[in-house]
């Protein structure tokens, strides 16, 4: 099972509760749908393309039993990152396929997005972690690599968050996000 976002486009002003997106779903390397939300707190929508409903609804019930793994396991995840207990009499996991597929789409949206953003800071500045807490930046108004004095003006940052934040980690450029392979 191979689920990958592509041409995701984020409309940041927009968004409110949810991140206000749209963006191509590939399914095992072929373009099977768009997704898109609002940025108004509703859920994704997901609108099927190339043989229609039928093509998703037989990907996602011949790809079931991963969906549903992958769902319980960012829900424990969730739940262990948080330092929360789960109720033994409730169920927080998806209760279809379909609901996994929508929540893990959602999930490889905000990856991508969070990726993108990192890099993008990356070209501008130098991007850092202080604990296990959000990843925050340092940037110039514009970007700095291929900068003539690049290694001077990344150095200059490094040492202004470490002066303000000993315990700051710097963090390098990684890959991008955005695909689900099992």
């Amino acid at each position: 099972m191979k689920i990958q976002i592509k041409s995701l486009k984020v409309a940041r002003f927009a968004s409110q509760e949810t991140l206000c997106f749209e963006a191509k779903i590939y399914l095992d390397g072929k373009l099977r749908a768009h997704a898109e939300n609002s940025g108004h707190g509703g859920s994704t929508t997901i609108w099927p393309i190339e043989g229609g409903r039928e093509v998703l609804d037989r990907w996602i019930a011949e790809n079931a039993d991963s969906l549903l793994d992958e769902d319980r396991k960012a829900w424990d995840e969730f739940y262990a990152k948080h330092s929360l207990k789960r109720n033994p009499d409730s169920n927080n996991y998806s209760r279809t396929a379909g609901d996994a597929f929508n929540l893990i789409i959602d999930r490889l949206v905000d990856a991508l997005d969070s990726e993108k953003q990192n890099a993008t800071w990356h070209r501008k500045g130098v991007v850092y972690r202080i604990g296990d807490g959000e990843v925050s930046a340092r940037v110039y108004k514009k970007k700095i690599v291929g900068h003539p004095e690049e290694a001077k003006l990344r150095a200059k940052l490094r040492s202004v968050i470490l002066t303000e934040n000993p315990e700051a980690q710097i963090l390098s450029p990684e890959p991008l996000a955005g695909t689900l392979q099992r």
